[in-house]
């Protein structure tokens, strides 16, 4: 098992800035999300933007389809909004 992996879904850049950014220290790269959990790391961060309130579909997706036993995974997130856009 590798030690750590950090997957990201990124639309408009934000999260995937983020996820080079934690790969970077920790001296790896970062990884595009897939439909299917692949990587072998005991420690995963995962990334992605929010979108209508929730995470994108492809990591909503990943991790719906992963088995996580005995891992450990580390959140994180990014959002946006208009400016002037108005709140209901």
């Amino acid at each position: 098992m590798t030690d750590v992996s950090v997957i990201v879904d990124s639309r408009g850049g934000n999260t995937r800035k983020i996820a080079d950014a934690i790969a970077k220290e920790i001296g790896i790269s970062a990884k595009d999300v897939t439909p299917v959990l692949t990587d072998d790391a005991n420690l995963l961060f995962l990334g992605s933007g929010t979108y209508g309130g929730k995470p994108g579909e492809a990591m909503m997706k990943f991790i719906g389809s992963g088995d996580f036993s005995g891992r450990k995974v580390a959140l994180f997130g990014t959002s946006a909004s208009l400016a002037g856009a108005k709140c209901w």
